[in-house]
């Protein structure tokens, strides 16, 4: 019984922290890193439209200080046979990619497309099948890969 009420209470205390966006376990457990910034929750509101993801994304996100990761480079990976299936993607890669100088295209077989980011510390990866044109080239601005 003892275990029981100790579980159930660090369980109301991890619900009461995570409202307060202070449980990591919790905003991990959602998809959610601890690198989250709050700038990224409205973007994520864009694509996904769906308003309970996205005041979990706020419960969980910090804001920006400026501290955001310098990377110094970026690869767009995708799968050449199925790139017909990312018209955005293959629109991007035909008349925009060659004017990112950081931004180099890789070609690997049966991968779903994402943008993988390197810096001196750091590096993310992010899915961008999803992404349109507009968003893509926004999320290359935005963490300066020009």
């Amino acid at each position: 019984m003892v275990k029981l009420s100790t579980a159930f209470l660090f369980l109301l205390i991890c619900l009461h922290l995570f409202h307060q966006g202070r449980c990591s376990d919790s905003c991990e457990q959602l998809g959610f890193t601890k690198d989250l910034k709050c700038p990224d929750c409205d973007v994520l509101l864009k694509i996904v439209t769906d308003n309970e993801l996205y005041n979990d994304c706020n419960a969980c996100c910090s804001e920006d200080q400026n501290t955001s990761p310098k990377f110094t480079n970026a690869e767009l990976e995708v799968c050449k046979y199925k790139l017909s299936a990312y018209p955005h993607l293959e629109k991007f890669i035909a008349k925009h990619a060659k004017g990112y100088s950081k931004l180099k295209v890789r070609y690997e077989r049966f991968t779903e497309p994402k943008l993988k980011l390197f810096g001196k510390k750091v590096s993310e990866t992010i899915r961008v099948d999803n992404y349109n044109l507009q968003q893509l080239q926004e999320l290359l601005e935005a963490k300066n890969i020009s």
